[in-house]
C-alpha cells in the first residue's frame, strides 16, 4: 500500500513524501532508520492516474534523465543529503511517470540501497552506462562528478541522434505535404472543369482525363482509400517496432549511398565517445564492450559490437576486431586503434576520433540537408507544376468551343 508521511531531519528541515510499504509501521521504521523524526504517517487512497493506466502515452525521454542527473549533481555539491536531494527532484518534476520512477528510487534509498542499485530497478529508464558511472562515483566518492559526466555524455548522444532523426524526417514531411497539395488540386480543382467540358460537349486533354479519373476515384472512394492507407501505416509502424523490422530498416539505412555514410559516422561518434567516457572512469575494455552492447543506437552497431566481443574473447586485438566490422564503423577507427595499441595511447586516440566523428556527423547532416532541400523543391515543383499546367491547358482547350 501507499502511505504519505511528514518528517523532520536533524537540521529541522521538513520532509514530505510517499512510500510503498506493507504497513504504516514499516514506513515509520524505514524513516527512523534514515535518522528522520516522524510526525505523521497515514494511508494514501487514490485512483490510478492516467499515466499509470496508459504509460505508453507518457514516454520518458533521455532529456529527463539528463536534467535529473545535472540537478542531482548540483544538490550534492551544495552538501544536501542524497535522500533530501531526491525528494527535491520529485517535488519539482513535471513528468508524472518519471516522478513515479523517482519515488521508487527514493524508497529504495530509504530502505538502505545504494543509488546505483536503486536506479537499476528502473533500467528501462536509466541506461546501463548511467548506472555503471553512478556506481563508480559511489566507489570513488566522486558521485557529483560522475553525474555531471554522464549528463554531458547523454546530452551529446541525444543531440547526435536528434540530428540524424531530423535528416530522415525532413524528406518524409515534405513529400507528405506535396501529396496533400496534389490531392486537394485533383479532388477540388479539376472536377469543376469537368462540368465545363460536358457543357460544351468536348473532351479534355489526355493528362486532364487521367487526373480527372484519379480525382473521381478519390471522391467516390476517399474514405475507403484513407482507411486503407491508415491500415498500411499502422502495419508499417508495428513492423518497424518489432525487432526484425527495426533491424531490417536499420540495415537499409546503412546501405543507402548518402544516408549510409551518415549512419557510419554517427555510429563511430557513439562508439568512440562512449569508450572515452568509460575509459576515463576506469572501466575495463571487456566491461566497456558489454555496456556498449546495451547502449547501441541501432541494430547494426549492436551486432557489430557483439562480434567484436567474440573476437576479443577469441584472443584477437581490438583494432583487428574493429577492422572486420567496416560495414558499420569506418576503417579510420580501426587504423587509429591499431596505432593506439602499438603506442600504448589508445585513450588519446579515442578522444581524437570522438571529436572528429562528432564534427563529421554534424557536417554530413548539413550536407545531406543541403542536398535534400533543392531535390524536394524540384519534386514539389514538378508535381504541382504538372497539375497547374494541366489545368491551364485544359482551360485553353475550351476556348475554341466558346462562341
Amino acid at each position: 500500500m501507499t502511505v504519505k508521511y511528514r518528517a523532520y531531519d536533524r537540521t529541522g528541515q521538513r520532509v514530505d513524501g510517499t512510500l510503498d510499504v506493507d504497513s504504516t509501521e514499516a514506513a515509520q521504521e524505514i524513516l527512523e532508520r534514515n535518522d528522520l523524526i516522524v510526525v505523521k504517517v497515514k494511508k494514501s487512497w487514490r485512483l490510478p492516474s492516467i499515466h499509470e493506466q496508459i504509460p505508453s502515452l507518457f514516454g520518458i525521454k533521455p532529456d529527463h534523465v539528463v536534467t535529473m542527473s545535472q540537478e542531482l549533481s548540483t544538490l550534492l555539491r551544495a552538501g544536501i543529503p542524497l535522500s533530501r536531494a531526491m525528494q527535491a527532484l520529485i517535488d519539482q518534476s513535471s513528468h508524472p511517470l518519471f516522478r513515479e520512477k523517482l519515488k521508487g528510487v527514493l524508497q529504495a534509498l530509504l530502505e538502505g540501497e545504494q543509488l546505483s542499485d536503486a536506479l537499476e530497478r528502473y533500467s528501462d529508464v536509466f541506461p546501463r552506462v548511467h548506472i555503471r558511472l553512478v556506481r563508480i562515483g559511489e566507489e570513488t566518492g566522486r558521485m557529483a562528478e560522475m553525474l555531471d559526466e554522464v549528463a554531458q555524455y547523454m546530452r551529446g548522444q541525444e543531440e547526435t541522434r536528434s540530428k540524424v532523426r531530423r535528416t530522415l524526417m525532413y524528406p518524409a514531411i515534405v513529400i507528405s505535404t506535396s501529396f496533400i497539395a496534389m490531392y486537394i488540386l485533383i479532388t477540388f480543382s479539376l472536377p469543376s472543369l469537368a462540368s465545363l467540358f460536358r457543357e460544351f460537349g468536348s473532351s479534355p486533354p489526355l493528362t486532364a482525363r487521367i487526373l480527372l479519373a484519379v480525382g473521381k476515384y478519390s471522391s467516390a472512394h476517399g474514405s475507403q482509400t484513407l482507411l486503407a492507407l491508415l491500415g498500411l501505416g499502422v502495419l508499417f509502424w508495428r513492423y518497424t517496432g518489432s525487432r526484425r523490422g527495426n533491424r531490417q530498416i536499420d540495415y537499409l539505412k546503412f546501405r543507402f549511398p548518402i544516408m549510409g555514410d551518415l549512419m557510419r559516422k554517427s555510429s563511430a561518434a557513439w562508439l568512440t565517445r562512449t569508450m572515452v567516457v568509460l575509459a576515463t572512469a576506469g572501466v575495463h575494455l571487456t566491461d566497456t564492450i558489454e555496456l556498449l552492447m546495451s547502449n547501441a543506437p541501432n541494430e547494426p552497431s549492436k551486432e557489430a559490437v557483439r562480434q567484436i566481443r567474440e573476437d576479443l574473447l577469441s584472443g584477437g586485438s581490438f583494432s583487428e576486431a574493429l577492422k572486420a566490422q567496416s560495414f558499420v564503423f569506418p576503417s579510420l577507427v580501426s587504423q587509429a586503434m591499431s596505432v593506439g595499441e602499438q603506442g600504448g595511447n589508445m585513450q588519446s586516440q579515442l578522444v581524437i576520433l570522438a571529436k572528429l566523428y562528432e564534427q563529421e556527423t554534424e557536417r554530413t547532416v548539413s550536407n545531406v540537408i543541403n542536398l535534400i532541400e533543392p531535390a524536394m523543391i524540384l519534386f514539389i515543383g514538378l508535381m504541382v507544376g504538372t497539375i497547374g499546367m494541366t489545368v491551364v491547358n485544359t482551360v485553353y482547350s475550351l476556348l475554341p468551343n466558346i462562341k
